[in-house]
């Protein structure tokens, strides 16, 4: 079998040929080799282990694409996924080079939330999967050989362009294995800052919003799907929510016009100061839209934040989740995004709603790993453990004692902070918003149970977002700020001056 890390031959595939009459709910009961095999996929792809391929033993030559410009196909959704099919009798896409002894044809492609396969333990938002099958053999003979099938995996990450309204679906295995060797080609596409299944494809497929028309070359966009529970975006309650807003959110952090507050023009307040949020007593609701964790007991006990861009002491309200993440990263968007929702101290929620700075919310990027270290799991695992008593709508579970430290990013002196406002209606404008720069890690267990519910992101108007400066991000062992680097400077030529004099009148005396 071939294993390379651009082209994978999934036995696994088997199933979505032949019935779709099965469930991802329950893997450990799929029929034939699925339990048993020896090189079922997906797989980790470590790209340390990864063989890169010079001598052209496994990868011969490049791959190379034929007819694939123009494609007729039709759409379905099978319970599964989207899935798109060649039209009959219409001219097959032919693939061949690389790994691949002979030529293929292309069959259908289809999508899976989160990505199947993981690189260095990482997961992407989506992963589109182009099955193709040996040219010259039926489904049944290709299912039969080792080398019957040829599937094309794209990793995409998320850059909004277009919307379709559908709902998620977990469509994803867990990751398999890995009990066999990768190779890697000889790079041919520059340098890359992230390993890619397919480099040699500069531009990717472009998800048409029909799902039936033709393929064209273009960005490879992860399905923007709104939050089915408020329906159309437009029509949410609120002038703020509409195009009227000057500070909407969420909003994608550009990190090129990001700016480092030297300055301290709204970062004033020193290192942000997280307090009593060790031990906090909190209730759990699923309310149909998320997973929320809501604080118990008088206010005077709720943890608090200070410090940073924030001018008060906020009150921690509660926290809940959004699968995928609401803010993006120079238009990549994250598996999972926390919400801390802190209410100004001094304020009521009632009049936190009208003041432009009621509301602090800390938000944490999660990211998916397929196995997590020791610190990773003790992270999310207390949390986890309340999850199951909140999968159905309207459940409650009173009583929950949680160490929120755990979910905060591991790194608090890096962030980015701007004002804006409320993600859902009536979109306030009353938000300062604090997003960790450095994600934690969970499982695929973890981001599983949740389901899509983001606002899409809102347009650049009046958005001015900081950071700290390095300084007080990273800082230096012996030296703090500048100020004290002078002083440290001065002390040392006085010490020296001194001993030389104290030395010179020694000698002399």
């Amino acid at each position: 079998m071939f294993e390379a890390i651009v082209i994978l031959l999934l036995v696994g595939v088997k199933n979505s040929l032949q019935s779709e009459h099965w469930s991802y709910d329950y893997e450990t009961r799929w029929p034939g080799e699925c339990t048993e095999g020896k090189y079922q996929s997906p797989i980790n792809i470590m790209t340390r282990s990864a063989i890169v391929d010079k001598h052209g033993l496994h990868i011969r030559g490049p791959l190379f694409f034929r007819g694939y410009d123009r494609v007729n196909v039709t759409a379905v959704n099978n319970g599964h996924t989207l899935k798109w099919t060649i039209v009959e009798d219409f001219p097959t896409p032919l693939v061949s080079g690389g790994p691949l002894r002979g030529n293929y044809s292309f069959l259908q492609f289809h999508l899976h939330w989160l990505s199947e396969h993981a690189i260095d333990g990482m997961k992407y938002p989506m992963e589109i999967h182009m099955v193709h099958i040996k040219t010259g053999l039926t489904v049944d003979e290709a299912l039969e050989r080792p080398d019957g099938l040829a599937v094309l995996a794209v990793l995409c990450q998320y850059k909004e362009i277009s919307r379709v309204d559908v709902g998620r679906i977990d469509n994803y295995r867990s990751l398999q294995p890995v009990n066999r060797e990768i190779y890697r080609s000889v790079p041919s596409c520059g340098t890359l800052s992230l390993p890619t299944l397919l480099c040699f494809l500069t531009s990717l497929i472009h998800l048409s919003s029909s799902l039936t028309g033709i393929i064209s070359k273009g960005v490879c966009t992860l399905v923007n799907v709104k939050r089915k529970f408020l329906g159309n975006e437009n029509s949410w309650p609120g002038g703020f929510c509409k195009q009227g807003g000057r500070r909407q959110s969420p909003i994608d952090i550009r990190t090129e016009d990001v700016i480092t507050d030297f300055k301290k023009d709204f970062i004033t307040n020193g290192p942000l100061k997280f307090v009593g949020y060790q031990v906090v007593l909190m209730n759990g609701i699923n309310n149909g839209h998320t997973i929320q964790f809501s604080t118990e007991g008088d206010e005077s006990m709720h943890p608090t934040l200070t410090g940073g861009p924030l001018k008060h002491s906020y009150r921690l309200e509660q926290l809940h989740f959004h699968w995928l993440s609401e803010h993006a990263i120079n238009g990549a968007k994250f598996p999972m995004e926390i919400h801390f929702v802190h209410i100004r101290a001094d304020l009521k929620v009632s009049e936190a709603l009208n003041r432009k700075d009621g509301l602090a919310i800390v938000s944490v990027f999660c990211n998916v790993k397929s196995e997590l270290n020791e610190h990773q799991l003790e992270t999310t695992e207390e949390l986890l453990q309340h999850i199951p008593h909140l999968m159905k709508t309207g459940s409650r579970h009173n009583g929950v004692i949680l160490d929120l430290t755990r979910l905060l990013s591991p790194d608090r002196r890096s962030y980015f902070t701007y004002l804006g406002s409320l993600t859902s209606p009536e979109c306030n404008e009353v938000v300062v918003w604090i997003v960790f720069s450095k994600p934690i890690y969970i499982s695929d267990d973890q981001v599983g149970v949740g389901r899509h519910n983001f606002r899409s992101l809102q347009k650049l108007n009046h958005h001015l977002v900081y950071q700290p400066p390095p300084s007080f991000i990273k800082t230096p062992t012996a030296v703090l700020m500048m100020g004290d680097a002078v002083k440290v400077v001065k002390s040392f030529f006085q010490n020296v001056t001194r001993f030389m004099s104290n030395g010179f009148s020694s000698s002399d005396s």
